[in-house]
């Protein structure tokens, strides 16, 4: 019943004809809730609840972005940039992409925002910035999520690190809570 009334809210008010699985996804992980005292503090996913539990209000109340990516090669990028109105809030960015088949990760892609004041995070890592930039190899979907994002213009990077069947489709979601 979420997925539906998702890609419904992504065709009829974001104005996407035919939304991928990847965006319905995407938008989902994005708008999830992490269960509080179930994870290691700053933990992005786990085990135990994966990026969260559906909350369809988050998910659909106030999206800075529900994008189909343009299609990539390895070494090539696309990059978006939203903005985080004054008193935003927590920033939830989610990257989720369909793999081409294999028994591990075949295509990899990697999700890197820079904050207004040039802080770089990347997908799936602990939520503070700073240090190297980590990248996650193993994941289809990467997440970004910032407890108190800063206003002003954020960038997302898609980075296509390795694409040998390709090229790589993607779908991106940033949701304000």
């Amino acid at each position: 019943g979420a997925v539906a009334l998702v890609r419904e809210f992504l065709r009829k008010k974001q104005g996407v004809a035919n939304p991928s699985a990847a965006l319905v996804k995407a938008t989902l992980i994005a708008g999830a809730q992490r269960l509080p005292n179930t994870a290691p503090t700053g933990a992005i996913l786990d085990n135990d609840q994966g990026f969260g539990r559906v909350n369809l209000d988050r998910s659909m109340k106030k999206p800075l972005c529900t994008v189909e990516g343009t299609p990539l090669q390895t070494g090539h990028k696309s990059t978006t940039t939203i903005t985080v109105p004054t008193g935003g809030g927590s920033l939830r960015i989610a990257m989720a992409y369909t793999d081409f088949p294999g028994d591990s990760l075949v295509n990899n892609l990697n999700l890197i925002v820079t904050a207004p004041s040039g802080a770089r995070y990347t997908g799936n890592q602990m939520t503070s910035a700073g240090g190297s930039l980590a990248l996650d190899s193993t994941n289809n979907v990467e997440v970004v999520d910032i407890a108190s994002a800063a206003a002003g213009k954020w960038t997302i990077d898609v980075v296509a690190s390795s694409v040998s069947p390709g090229p790589q489709d993607f779908a991106l979601a940033a949701i304000l809570a």
